[in-house]
């Protein structure tokens, strides 16, 4: 007996955000495309976009949106996917689907508040009972999901976290580009999720970094020129004579015979240059006498 291709069973998946359709035989994957494959809101009629995974025989349809808890999706197959030796499937499929979920509190976000320019990304969110009653943070037992797109439809998700249960903030230190980015946030308690809340948005930018200033240096304090000693003059004889016992220092204009205060008995010469002393005589005269 030769086995139909037709469609065994149609399951959903809240926690894969996923419709599973399995098949009676393996797949031709090329035969599966957007063109055979149709899923919309029940209620809202409004198209789902979605992305295909084929897998021997079932074809995995992940809604691009995220199906929400507690809704009914109407799916649509047509004929034109085929199994492996080319055999169609015969009869066209429309089925409604529903997503449970015991979750029924909704989160709203709160910052940042819509186009906020921010330097680092700190998001912070609010939960409310089924009622619409806001429930303080210290009674909050749910974690929490939290997604960061390009576009409010989240076709393009730059990041996905899951907060710690009762945590109604979250710090994101991963590097992004700058730009403006949209955000929303679900409940969560293992494999149930409620309803995404609202989508917020901002504008990131990277904080400038401010150069540091350079130390002035100290102001320079020029040294000032060495001061030269005052030379010695020399004597038409060619003879420099220095007052040392007087303390004056170099005599400006040395001469014979040699003044000196009261009371100085000591003298000593100097001479700039080697002289025979052998036959020199210096008479010390007092001017006094």
């Amino acid at each position: 007996m030769v086995m139909d291709f037709s469609i065994v069973s149609v399951k959903t998946s809240l926690l894969d955000n996923a419709i599973i359709v399995t098949f009676s035989k393996d797949i031709d994957p090329d035969s599966v495309s957007p063109d055979n494959i149709y899923v919309m809101n029940h209620d809202s009629r409004a198209s789902v976009p979605f992305d295909i995974e084929v897998d021997e025989d079932f074809v995995k349809i992940t809604s691009k949106l995220g199906f929400e808890p507690n809704t009914d999706y109407t799916i649509l197959i047509q004929p034109g996917i085929c199994d492996l030796v080319g055999t169609e499937l015969s009869d066209p499929l429309m089925r409604q689907v529903h997503f449970g979920g015991d979750i029924t509190n909704t989160v709203k976000v709160v910052e940042p508040i819509d186009f906020e320019i921010v330097h680092e990304i700190a998001l912070k969110w609010e939960e409310y009972d089924k009622k619409g009653k806001l429930i303080p943070s210290k009674d909050v037992k749910d974690a929490f999901e939290v997604q960061i797109a390009h576009e409010n439809a989240f076709y393009n998700v730059v990041c996905s976290t899951t907060t710690v249960a009762g945590d109604m903030n979250v710090s994101l230190k991963e590097p992004i580009e700058e730009g403006q980015y949209y955000f929303r946030v679900r409940a969560r308690q293992g494999e149930q999720f409620g309803r995404w809340s609202n989508v917020g948005t901002f504008i990131f930018k990277k904080q400038e970094e401010k150069p540091v200033p350079e130390p002035t240096p100290a102001p320079s304090q020029e040294e000032e020129p060495a001061k030269e000693e005052p030379q010695p003059e020399r004597t038409d004889s060619g003879i420099t004579i220095i007052d040392f016992a007087a303390n004056k220092g170099v005599l400006e204009k040395p001469s014979f015979p040699l003044t000196t205060e009261v009371g100085d008995t000591n003298f000593q010469f100097v001479f700039d240059e080697p002289v025979d002393i052998s036959d020199m005589k210096i008479q010390i005269r007092r001017s006094d006498v």
